[in-house]
């Protein structure tokens, strides 16, 4: 006997003859014995992290302008693995969590807001030419949380405003997506805040406009800085598959600024001073 799936369109499949069988009232599968194999569908089974769980989006898209996308929400039960059913051909899969405002693999930042904590996955360009196709994602962290320390003797500040010229992200190259961005940052305390940045070209001269944060007093404007061109300064780097965090001490009197980075995924840190 061959090996049994269950899949996510509620029938029974059987590896070896690929025979189907409704469940239920649910319609047979599209596909029969006497059809062409090559008008099936690919089945992509895909092996997540079972610690993984809420809302996540996955999609296909290829050069004939096939595009597949669903929502799910993950939990325990579905014990790390989901399948879904795509046309075959050269297809390029991706998966996020988050909760941007996407059009197919386009994904885009509501201006006002910080950027949304997107992890995402991409296949690359992948051949499902074939029945079947397993493959265990690995998600990466697409934006960079800022932890913001102000430093000042005698003014005291109201509000941090952080503009860009960056926001979204194709998940088809995981390449940043030009276009107005602002946001406020949080306040922790009168002199710690924190915000998120979404992932930004390493050529800042492809961003709508650079990237810059200013701090507000009652009063004011009290100081600007051009956040953008400090970060790539120290060497940053954009184009990592996992972001990692920055911090940043700003002199609001001196208007000196000195950033760390941070691995997100091993927690080192790498400190440089500009």
């Amino acid at each position: 006997m061959g090996k049994w799936y269950k899949s996510s369109r509620y029938h029974i499949v059987m590896s070896r003859n690929w025979i189907y069988v409704a469940v239920a009232l649910l319609p047979l599968c599209s596909c029969s014995l006497k059809e062409e194999r090559d008008e099936c569908p690919c089945i992509v089974s895909l092996s997540l992290d079972p610690a993984l769980e809420g809302n996540v989006v996955f999609g296909a898209v290829n050069d004939d302008g096939y595009s597949f996308r669903r929502d799910d929400v993950l939990s325990d039960e579905e014990g790390g693995t989901v399948e879904y059913e795509i046309v075959r051909g050269n297809n390029i899969l991706y998966m996020y969590q988050g909760n941007p405002v996407s059009d197919g693999p386009l994904i885009r930042y509501r201006n006002g807001v910080q950027a949304d904590s997107v992890f995402a996955w991409n296949s690359g360009l992948l051949n499902t030419n074939m029945e079947m196709l397993s493959i265990s994602p690995e998600f990466k962290k697409q934006f960079a949380t800022v932890y913001l320390s102000i430093i000042s003797r005698n003014k005291s500040v109201f509000k941090i405003i952080v503009t860009g010229g960056v926001n979204g992200l194709d998940l088809r190259t995981m390449k940043p997506l030009a276009g107005e961005f602002a946001c406020r940052a949080d306040k922790i305390d009168d002199w710690y805040y924190v915000f998120r940045l979404p992932r930004q070209f390493a050529d800042e001269r492809l961003a709508s406009e650079p990237l810059k944060i200013e701090v507000y007093s009652e009063s004011g404007l009290v100081a600007s800085c051009p956040l953008g061109e400090a970060i790539s300064a120290t060497g940053y780097d954009w184009e990592k598959e996992s972001l990692s965090d920055i911090y940043v001490d700003m002199d609001i009197n001196l208007v000196n600024v000195s950033i760390d980075v941070g691995n997100w995924e091993d927690g080192g840190e790498h400190s440089f001073k500009i």
